[in-house]
């Protein structure tokens, strides 16, 4: 879910508010989630029970107002918002700087053609929205960043605005079926040129011929008087502000803007949408509005508009054919889902992570468990740079891992922690995702590098989780821990449930496990994995022995491999002199992390406690038999390969379980090697 936070300080009601009230609303409110920051005394706020976003007053009466710009900050921290979306003078610099401060993206639209006076708040934001190509390029001479510039037309909903003619107005008029109608909407500025509109229609030598001005404003007082002076009291009236617009559009005959400046020409988008021939001054973005749907005049020159009005006038069917055209250019070009469909691009791409850093910097098995998170993460963004922050003691093994484009080494606690910080700090991420990582120090560094996009699940009982972008998040009893990880994803817009985990193993490493395996030929070769992070996980000597020669019994082609760390040498030791000599082999402590991997890939079974070496085998399919009495098998095992994997669970003794200060594990008890054994049977059958 995408939050945007919209911001308006302008108090009125016209084509700008009308774009952004259009626009939330059409948005898809699985994908997007929207916020309004207005004054209270704004159009806008009034209007918002029709309009599909959570409100918020604020008073926006000076573009520095430090209570404002605290407000906004609030806001974005509270409810997570992603963008910051501004539109007017005083909300650009105020939303602009709160985004700035909490750290998350700002976009601002450019509803007007009126010249700028300084490109400064507008290089702040990430993107600036220009409504046409002329808006764009103006800025852009006027000093606004080329990059940071993009031409999204406002929409016009073509459901609402569409050529049905129910007569409305005429009847409301008492027009006769010869009459020609024509028509201006807009606000009774003198930008608007309704003065030149009034010249012009005094001038045509058509009788039959009314006009309508749809609108209000400061001029309404100065155009009637127009009126008056020009004797068109018979021929033109003067509607005031409808808000039946859409019902009465497609009532006019044609349709012209005389305005002297504009930004687009929604209002002739609007009309063509109607179905009704327009006529548009030559200037800002109205020539992208006109084209085989109307006819251009020259700005300012009502010679040029009473040639072009007097000729659709007399030509019935010039003005069907141009409205038909303009209906067809709007559905195509100009609709509210082209809109929309282009503005929640540019809001995907706006959030989408260029530079992105993943925390997997625990235990090997952990590490292990996020290798799809790195994956998942690539193949979303494959233009992406991806850093991963892991342990020292395992990072070797994912060296080889394609879907990273550096690895830098962090072994979590505090005597570390600056060393981490000056080798990333430059790196400039957008986003964390901590897949498995050592808190209180990771979510601190992170926000010491500048990241404003922190993700971590779980978090719920995070000392930091205030400073996390998702909300508090509980552990997912019996799920699979790897889909945990990749619900972070889904915080940068990523959604995936491939939850494989993937090793890459260098031909090296294969090399010297196979090397070091040679004197065993063809024999069948059988793991054990007798160590784990803490005593709690861990069975007993006695039984692993027992084990061991049930299965040496069994068959006379079974050779036994004791995997782990040189750590665990004493009690692997135990159990290897129990047992023929010539039927064990010891590569516990021999070999690299890497060939290690490689040798666990060259097992037929792995028996193993819940511990990285488990992990390894799933990575390779290698089958396992593991062993659970304080951990959660439906956690630690794969949701896929599940014929592979067997395993044994019995209870805890304790609870709550101490864990790594287990100094007995009573629990371990209640696994029998009977038990064990037939697991192994059945999955050798």
């Amino acid at each position: 879910m995408i939050k945007i936070l919209e911001t308006e300080s302008s108090l009125g009601w016209g084509g700008q508010e009308n774009r952004t009230a259009r626009l939330i609303n059409h948005l898809d409110p699985t994908r997007f989630r929207v916020y309004v920051a207005t004054p209270k005394d704004s159009e806008l706020y009034k209007r918002r029970q029709e309009i599909r976003a959570e409100f918020f007053p604020v008073e926006m009466r000076k573009s520095y107002s430090l209570k404002a710009i605290w407000q906004l900050y609030k806001i974005i921290k509270k409810e997570r918002i992603d963008i910051v979306s501004t539109h007017s003078g005083k909300d650009a610099w105020l939303g602009v700087i709160a985004a700035r401060l909490a750290g998350v993206k700002a976009i601002r639209t450019r509803h007007l053609q009126t010249p700028i006076s300084s490109p400064l708040s507008y290089n702040l934001h990430d993107k600036v929205v220009c409504v046409s190509d002329f808006v764009k390029e103006d800025l852009a001479k006027r000093g606004v960043q080329k990059g940071r510039l993009c031409t999204i037309h406002t929409g016009v909903d073509v459901s609402k605005y569409a050529p049905h003619r129910e007569g409305i107005l005429r009847r409301e008029l008492g027009l006769r079926e010869e009459e020609i109608l024509v028509g201006i909407v807009a606000v009774l500025r003198g930008a608007k040129g309704h003065k030149l509109l009034l010249e012009a229609f005094a001038k045509l030598s058509s009788s039959t011929a009314r006009l309508v001005i749809i609108g209000d404003g400061p001029q309404r007082e100065n155009i009637a008087l127009i009126v008056e002076q020009l004797n068109l009291q018979e021929r033109v009236v003067m509607l005031g502000h409808r808000e039946d617009v859409a019902k009465i559009m497609p009532d006019l005959d044609i349709f012209v803007l005389s305005s002297s400046m504009e930004a687009l020409g929604t209002a002739i988008l609007e009309a063509s949408a109607c179905g009704v021939a327009v006529l548009g001054s030559n200037v800002g973005g109205i020539p992208e509005c006109v084209r085989e749907n109307g006819q251009l005049f020259e700005a300012g020159d009502s010679d040029s508009l009473v040639k072009n009005l007097q000729a659709l006038i007399n030509d019935t069917s010039k003005r069907k054919e141009r409205g038909a055209k303009g209906r067809v250019l709007v559905e195509e070009e100009f609709s509210v889902e082209a809109m929309v469909r282009k503005t929640e691009g540019l809001y995907r791409e706006i959030i989408t992570p260029q530079k992105i850093l993943i925390v997997s910097n625990t235990a090997l098995g952990d590490t292990i468990l996020s290798t799809p998170l790195f994956r998942e993460t690539r193949l979303a963004l494959p233009k992406a740079h991806i850093t991963a922050l892991l342990n020292p003691v395992n990072a070797m093994l994912f060296e080889t891992n394609p879907y990273l484009d550096k690895i830098e080494l962090y072994g979590g606690r505090w005597r570390g922690f600056l060393g981490a910080w000056w080798k990333l700090w430059r790196r400039g991420f957008d986003v964390a995702l901590l897949g498995h990582s050592n808190d209180p120090q990771i979510t601190p560094l992170c926000l010491l590098l500048g990241i404003s996009k922190i993700i971590k699940i779980p978090n719920h009982k995070n000392p930091w989780q205030r400073f996390h972008h998702n909300p508090p998040a509980s552990p997912i009893e019996d799920q699979y821990a790897v889909l945990t990880r990749l619900l972070t994803l889904k915080y940068i817009g990523i959604e995936s449930s491939n939850t494989r985990l993937e090793l890459f193993l260098k031909e090296e490493w294969t090399t010297e496990a196979k090397e070091i395996l040679r004197p065993f030929g063809q024999k069948k070769l059988i793991g054990i994995q007798m160590g784990a992070s803490n005593r709690s996980r861990q069975w007993f000597v006695e039984r692993w022995i027992e084990l061991a020669k049930r299965i040496i019994e069994r068959d006379e082609e079974v050779v036994i491999v004791f995997v782990g760390s040189k750590n665990e040498l004493e009690e692997i030791s135990l159990v290897a002199q129990a047992l023929p000599q010539d039927r064990v082999f010891i590569s516990a402590g021999r070999l690299s992390l890497g060939a290690a991997a490689a040798l666990i890939g060259e097992l037929g079974l792995l028996f193993t406690p819940d511990t990285g070496p488990l992990h390894i085998a799933v990575a390779l399919r290698v089958k396992t038999i593991s062993l659970f009495a304080v951990a959660n098998p439906k956690n630690s095992l794969p949701d896929y390969d599940q014929s592979l994997h067997r395993y044994i669970k019995v209870d805890r003794c304790c609870e709550p379980c101490v864990g790594k200060r287990c100094a007995y594990q009573k629990c371990m008890e209640a696994i029998g090697v009977d038990e064990v054994y037939e697991e192994y049977k059945k999955l050798q059958e």
